[in-house]
């Protein structure tokens, strides 16, 4: 089972998008664990060339919406301390740019549209914008293999106007409704006239992701199932689920950012302290993983005693025996315990102790 961090945490809001997430993990495994939260995480990798891979975190919300999204987000944070995090799913589309049913739309910012101020006059529109992680945002521009399109695993609708699906960026709308009225469309390319999609979780996404003191990198991929209009139906989601998910997995095994590489842990050193006897010379071999520096103290364990110490004018002989160190000692355990002062005051420690 993977330890965070992770490098990817992709959040779905279907089953039909976390199906289409989960078959393209290698690996894949079910993780649940109800003493730190309710989720159903699914955890797999994706390989990149010379032997790399990235560790994901994919999960499914337990309802549409941005409060939910939020929560879900939140949790998967805390848990799995992901690098990044990418919203993939479904969304209905805005007539710009030749943009047409299957297509996917990478967001350059996210406009959380459903915030206000009414008054006698009408509603006066409070926007909040989200823009895209300016990292992840690049590699998508600079990603510019179309083989994704010709990889969505489903059978594409035969009202399809073109053979293939193509990849927008573009702004993407986001609020707590589902669109299918063409009025309210237009009152939102009003507001902002480069939409490209409309959908239900981002903003909630992009809250959890930066209300916090390092905020996370986001990116949402939405594949456009419909035209936010009355002619919305059910026939294009599973292909856009499809599309939405083939674009994610093209891209990331074009190998965006370098995959996280744990920090090798360094084998504990010892120190040979020297430590003048009433009967001669000594001295006892302290681990300086033994060091306790919060609680002050230094373990001697029975294999480590070559010599007495005394502590307070009283040997120590007991096996397991926590020694105190002196407040200036401890907190330079917490610095840096492998400088050579630290190890001439551990010294000057142990003699006193003598």
């Amino acid at each position: 089972m993977y330890k965070p961090p992770l490098d990817f945490a992709i959040i779905t809001a279907l089953e039909k998008e976390a199906r289409a997430v989960t078959e393209c993990l290698e690996e894949h495994q079910v993780y649940r664990d109800e003493s730190h939260d309710i989720r159903t995480y699914h955890l797999g990798r994706v390989t990149l060339a010379k032997e790399k891979f990235y560790r994901i975190a994919a999960i499914q919300l337990t309802q549409m919406g941005n409060v939910s999204a939020s929560i879900a987000v939140a949790d998967t944070i805390h848990r799995w301390r992901p690098r990044y995090i990418l919203m993939v799913g479904i969304a209905g589309g805005f007539p710009q740019d030749d943009l047409d049913l299957g297509d996917v739309v990478i967001a350059s910012q996210v406009v959380g549209y459903d915030y206000g101020k009414i008054t006698p006059q009408g509603l006066q529109p409070r926007d909040r914008v989200f823009p895209a992680s300016a990292l992840l945002l690049d590699r998508v521009g600079s990603y510019w293999d179309h083989n994704w399109a010709q990889a969505v695993n489903c059978e594409r609708p035969a009202n399809a106007k073109r053979a293939l699906s193509k990849r927008f960026i573009g702004t993407i709308a986001s609020g707590n409704k589902v669109v299918a009225d063409q009025v309210f469309r237009s009152q939102l390319l009003a507001r902002w006239s480069k939409l490209h999609a409309v959908e239900m979780e981002a903003e909630g996404v992009y809250t959890a992701a930066f209300d916090r003191p390092h905020p996370e990198n986001v990116l949402v991929i939405r594949g456009i199932c419909d035209m936010a209009d009355e002619r919305k139906s059910d026939q294009w989601q599973e292909y856009a689920a499809h599309a939405a998910a083939a674009y994610m997995i093209g891209f990331l095994k074009s190998g965006p950012v370098d995959p996280y590489q744990p920090k090798p842990k360094g084998k504990k050193k010892r120190v040979k302290v020297a430590a003048e006897k009433k009967e001669g010379a000594g001295g006892t071999s302290i681990n300086l993983g033994d060091v306790n520096a919060e609680k002050g103290t230094v373990n001697i364990a029975a294999g480590d005693i070559t010599t007495n110490i005394y502590l307070n004018n009283q040997p120590v002989k007991a096996a397991d025996t926590d020694l105190p160190l002196p407040a200036s000692l401890a907190g330079a355990f917490l610095t840096d315990p492998d400088t050579a002062p630290l190890t001439e005051a551990l010294t000057r420690f142990a003699m006193l102790n003598n």
